[in-house]
């Protein structure tokens, strides 16, 4: 197993990036840097509610410009910034439709990735998505009446993490109803249906992780989520359905099942608030990751 990694780990963020208590990785993706020297940490600096395609500049920022933000999640300096040239990307739940999105309009960009993990990744959509959209749809919220929507969820974002937010800034660019209608199972399964031979088509090694998790073990917010999905399927994370974390062609495999809900795969604890309860997340974040690190490397995929 070599200890110097010449390669980037990309990270594609999921839905809310930067509008939560915490951000993902935040011990692991560190932790890995000093581990293996050479081997360097890129978060994508996805927008936290906008649609797949809109995604893709940022996604396509950091690939090709370097841009993006470091291990901790602070921003990297223009001029501090390098394009990857050997990319391992880890994608997190909707940052795997992201990614994929960015892939397929972009498949001159493959070249330079030499694996990709998904974990809890909402390649198939959501049944929590499908709700949201309905009472969207129910609410009729096009034109000004979803841009009403953005402006309530911008102004939900200034109040919770002050104007320095490196997402918040990006106010005019928040679109709820395009984000959600893009994790909807039936928009997931037909951009699938349309582009998993293309995607195929690249060699890409790609890999799958899921989270299981059970109604007792997650916050009460996310208790209807749980049991919208388990109507179709009892074995989730209480937002993404076990077939709809993984890639239904052949350059993609299911590693492993983890024991935990969606935030605990990824996030370290949120702060203590009683309506926020049960957000201690003891799943082993950094080992997961590294083993990810080690598989890749012991696979030949990145190295020196």
């Amino acid at each position: 197993m070599p200890r110097s990694l010449d390669a980037t780990l990309l990270f594609c963020p999921g839905l809310l990036n930067g509008l939560l208590p915490m951000r993902e990785f935040t011990d692991g993706m560190p932790a890995v840097e000093r581990r293996y020297s050479g081997l360097r940490s890129l978060r994508a600096e996805s927008h936290p509610a906008r649609s797949c395609e809109a995604n893709v500049a940022d996604i396509l920022q950091a690939v090709l410009e370097g841009k993006g933000s470091d291990a901790q999640a602070k921003p990297i300096a223009d001029a501090k910034a390098v394009p990857p040239a050997h990319i391992m990307a880890l994608a997190y739940s909707k940052g795997a439709p992201d990614l994929l999105t960015t892939l397929a309009l972009h498949p001159d960009t493959a070249a330079r990735f030499r694996c990709i993990f998904t974990l809890a990744g909402a390649i198939g959509g959501s049944q929590v998505a499908d709700d949201v959209a309905d009472k969207y749809k129910t609410l009729n919220l096009e034109g000004n009446r979803g841009k009403a929507l953005s402006i309530a969820a911008r102004r939900f974002a200034y109040r919770v993490l002050g104007e320095a937010s490196a997402q918040t800034k990006r106010v005019d660019e928040f679109d709820s109803v395009a984000a959600v209608h893009d994790l909807t199972t039936r928009v997931r399964k037909a951009w699938l249906s349309e582009h998993a031979a293309q995607l195929d088509a690249l060699n890409i090694p790609m890999f799958t992780f899921r989270g299981v998790t059970s109604l007792s073990e997650i916050p009460l917010s996310q208790k209807r989520g749980y049991r919208l999905i388990a109507r179709d399927e009892p074995q989730n994370d209480m937002q993404v359905g076990a077939s709809a974390s993984q890639l239904p062609f052949p350059m993609a495999t299911e590693l492993a099942v983890f024991h935990g809900h969606h935030w605990d795969v990824a996030y370290p604890s949120f702060r203590k608030r009683r309506w926020f309860n049960k957000t201690y997340h003891p799943f082993p974040k950094t080992a997961a990751l590294t083993a990810m690190v080690q598989l890749a490397a012991e696979f030949g995929l990145i190295g020196r």
